[in-house]
């Protein structure tokens, strides 16, 4: 099977097939905070898959519908994976069975009785999927190169996610999800590729894509983003907007000591250029990566673009 081969590969940092990349078993990005800003509830939302994470929480806000989008083929069968979870194990099980936990020996880490109580809700591509890799080695899975980012962070992965944050929340989006029989899922890249649809939506969550650009040259860089932009405003409604850029510890200490000079171009251009265009906004919020600043302060934002 592609999908097990190429995350083999990935578990031992090799190279695989470019459609098959490493995951985020949890988001890094405040989602918690978008949502006390952005109203999502009877929108059409078309938002990148990644940790999942995205999806899950925007649930909680009643959109009108949601479709998903990925260049990476694995964020699809995690997507499932963590669906099938919610739907079979408690709350306390759910953070045991994907959180590393303090105090714990985590036997319940990925392990392969827990699996056993889900994989029956999984799709049988998905469930092909996941059954290799767990019966291979449970452990390996979780330690390998295969999750990158956050995996080992209880805090933050609560702190990010409305529906990790208590039981009740939980048990609501478990309810919101017996309501969805089919879920859309677009396996393209978002630079190259058209959206695969005719549909229209008020809101287009990008999460922070835009930062694997290729930033050596600015002029090539700025204008990928002005033909993304143009690209996706067709499949947007009036007034809609696009999560265009999420933007971490957002501070101006931040962008002046960052090594990365194109990046503070791009803030002076794009946001701010002496004056605001018309159709960009900003957003910031208490920052999702608190825990690794001593600054209470420190903030993230995210760069809007709304059709006029």
């Amino acid at each position: 099977m592609k999908s097990v081969d190429n995350t083999i590969r990935i578990m031992n940092n090799i190279n695989s097939d470019d459609n098959y990349n490493k995951l985020y078993l949890f988001t890094n990005e405040n989602l918690r905070a978008i949502l006390n800003t952005i109203n999502l509830k009877d929108k059409n939302i078309f938002t990148v898959c990644s940790s999942s994470d995205q999806y899950l929480n925007f649930i909680l806000h009643d959109p009108k519908s949601i479709e998903l989008f990925d260049k990476n083929k694995l964020t699809e069968h995690l997507l499932y994976l963590k669906i099938a979870a919610i739907m079979n194990l408690d709350y306390d099980t759910f953070i045991k069975f994907f959180i590393p936990l303090k105090r714990f020996n985590n036997k319940q880490l990925f392990a392969n009785d827990i699996y056993n109580q889900i994989n029956q809700d999984l799709p049988p591509r998905t469930k092909l999927h996941w059954d290799a890799l767990f019966i291979n080695n449970y452990i390996d899975l979780f330690k390998s190169e295969l999750f990158v980012g956050n995996k080992y962070n209880k805090k933050e992965n609560i702190n990010n996610n409305i529906y990790l944050q208590n039981e009740d929340n939980y048990l609501e989006l478990r309810s919101k999800l017996k309501n969805i029989d089919n879920i859309k899922f677009y396996n393209i890249d978002i630079f190259r590729d058209k959206i695969k649809t005719n549909n229209k939506y008020d809101f287009i969550y990008l999460s922070n894509i835009i930062d694997y650009l290729p930033i050596e040259d600015k002029i090539k860089y700025l204008n990928k983003i002005k033909e993304l932009i143009t690209n996706l405003s067709s499949n947007l409604n009036n007034n809609g907007i696009i999560g265009l850029n999420y933007l971490f510890q957002y501070l101006d200490e931040y962008w002046e000591k960052t090594n990365n000079y194109l990046k503070k171009e791009v803030k002076d251009i794009i946001l701010y250029n002496k004056k605001p265009q018309e159709g960009y906004k900003v957003i910031d919020f208490e920052s999702g990566m608190n825990y690794k600043s001593r600054k209470l302060e420190d903030r993230d934002a995210l760069l809007l673009y709304i059709k006029k």
